[in-house]
C-alpha cells in the first residue's frame, strides 16, 4: 500500500517565440502500469487539470499551477512508502516547438524524507540509472545532459525524524538547435526505503533559446514584472 501526490508544472511560454500544441501532460507508472491525467491549455500554457485520481491502491492528486519559462517543467511529488521497500517510476511530458538556435539548459531536484520509525530513510537509483531524474526530448529520443539526483540516505535516528534531500542543481549548460524536437520529457526513478517513510521531491528542467542582446534584455524585464506583481 502507498500514497502520491503530485502536481506537474508544465508551460512553452511565447517569449523568444517558443510555441507548443495540446497533447499529453503526466503520465504516471505504477508497478508497470501507465496512467494518463488530463491537461488543459491557457494563453499557451500546459496545465493539469485539479482532480483526485485513484489508480488501483494509490491516490494520485493533480495541482494546477501556471509558470512563466521559455519552454520548462516542473513536478511535486509525495510517496508514502509502507510496508518492504518500493521503487517508483513517474514519466512527465509535454508537446514542445522551439525557434532555430543554439539552447541553454537547466534542471535541479530538492525534496525531503521523513523516517516514519526511526530505522533510517533514504531514496536510491533503480534500474541502472545513475540518478533519480533524467531529462530528454524526442523524438527522436536525446538526452539533454542535465541528469540531476544520486542516492542519498540517512542511518537510524527519531522516529518522525525530517531530511533533505538535495538541492542538487546542474546548468545552465550550452545545448544544440533543438528546434527539430517536439516533445520535452522529465523522467523520475527510484527505490524508497519502505516502513512508512515519506519521500517528498521537486524537479525542474527549462530550455531556452537565446534570442538577440536586445530582445534578451527587455524579455527579462517583462518577466521580472510579471513575477513580481
Amino acid at each position: 500500500m502507498r500514497s502520491i501526490c503530485t502536481c506537474a508544472v508544465l508551460a512553452a511560454a511565447a517569449i523568444f517565440g517558443a510555441t507548443a500544441s495540446a497533447g499529453t501532460v503526466a503520465t504516471v507508472i505504477i508497478e508497470g502500469q501507465s496512467y494518463e491525467m488530463a491537461s488543459f491549455m491557457v494563453d499557451g500554457e500546459f496545465r493539469l487539470v485539479p482532480a483526485v485520481y485513484t489508480f488501483g491502491t494509490t491516490t494520485v492528486e493533480a495541482l494546477e499551477t501556471p509558470r512563466d519559462a521559455s519552454a520548462a517543467m516542473a513536478y511535486g511529488i509525495a510517496v508514502t512508502d509502507f510496508g518492504a521497500p518500493s521503487a517508483f517510476s513517474f514519466v512527465f511530458s509535454m508537446p514542445i516547438t522551439l525557434d532555430p538556435g543554439a539552447t541553454s539548459i537547466s534542471s535541479s531536484i530538492v525534496g525531503g524524507m521523513t523516517d516514519f520509525t526511526g530505522n533510517g530513510v533514504g531514496v536510491f537509483t533503480t534500474g541502472g540509472n545513475a540518478t533519480l531524474q533524467r531529462s530528454h526530448v524526442s523524438m527522436p529520443d536525446f538526452n539533454l545532459g542535465v541528469d540531476v539526483g544520486g542516492n542519498q540516505s540517512y542511518g537510524p535516528g527519531l522516529a518522525g525524524a525530517n531530511y533533505t534531500y538535495g538541492p542538487v542543481a546542474t546548468g545552465p549548460v550550452a545545448g544544440p538547435d533543438l528546434s527539430g524536437y517536439g516533445t520535452l520529457t522529465m523522467y523520475l526513478d527510484f527505490a524508497a526505503s519502505g516502513g512508512g517513510d515519506v519521500i517528498v521531491l521537486t524537479g525542474f528542467t527549462e530550455i531556452i533559446v537565446p534570442a538577440p542582446a536586445s530582445l534578451a534584455i527587455l524579455g527579462g524585464l517583462g518577466l521580472i514584472a510579471r513575477r513580481r506583481r
